[in-house]
């Protein structure tokens, strides 16, 4: 696992995607002085969930929405976005809810617990009513 996190990045999507990795290391400390312990620990369970694609070897462009995703809407969270833009909290709920379904369903593949692609009739249709 360690190994997996420390191989070098192949390419310019996986190099983007860790960047994200690193904002969000440095949005940790960001956010701890500007926001306190409160806005620390979000960045921290960002910064850890942001590692799980790597891990996972999801694709660089799924990593990279995945990163984005889960960053934007973090700090939207700890600088109070959400309340102070009205509109803001449906559409990035239903971005980062995407997002965290598909990745939740790439992991209860791998993990036998459902059905994975190669096995199904129509796996795009039951991909998405899955992540649905």
């Amino acid at each position: 696992m360690i190994r997996e996190l420390l191989r070098a990045p192949v390419g310019p999507a996986q190099v983007t995607a860790d960047v994200l990795r690193v904002m969000a290391a440095i949005s940790i400390v960001v956010a701890g002085i500007g926001w306190g312990l409160q806005g620390a620990l979000s960045l921290a369970a960002a910064f850890a969930a942001l590692l799980l694609p790597r891990l996972l070897r999801l694709p660089p462009g799924f990593d990279i929405a995945f990163g984005a995703a889960t960053l934007v809407a973090c700090w939207s969270s700890v600088t109070d976005l959400y309340l102070s833009v009205r509109w803001w909290d449906l559409p990035m709920h239903f971005l980062t809810n995407g997002v965290w379904a598909a990745l939740l369903y790439v992991v209860l593949v791998r993990s036998g617990t459902i059905a994975g692609t190669t096995t199904l009739r129509r796996p795009r249709l039951s991909t998405a009513v899955m992540t649905t």
